[in-house]
């Protein structure tokens, strides 16, 4: 992956606590095998099918949260009910 794209993929992903679908991806002008090419490297991790997490953003206590946010597209909210 080429320096330009790994930085647009961080932008994408750090609002997202470092999630990110594959059709942001895509939009980001990187294609599917780059993106293989990175988890078999270790610097992508598949969480969901469509669903990856940059592996330099340290895991927090909203993994789950951020992951289904990413999964379900750009309109998806999360609430709290406390």
């Amino acid at each position: 992956m080429e320096p330009k794209q790994e930085k647009a993929l961080f932008d994408i992903a750090k609002d997202q606590g470092g999630y990110f679908s594959l059709s942001q991806a895509y939009a980001a002008g990187i294609r599917r095998n780059q993106i293989y090419r990175a988890v078999k490297q270790g610097t992508i991790e598949r969480v969901y099918p469509g669903v990856y997490r940059l592996s330099l953003f340290p895991t927090g206590q909203f993994e789950e949260v951020f992951a289904a946010l990413v999964s379900m597209g750009d309109k998806a909210v999360a609430a709290n009910d406390n």
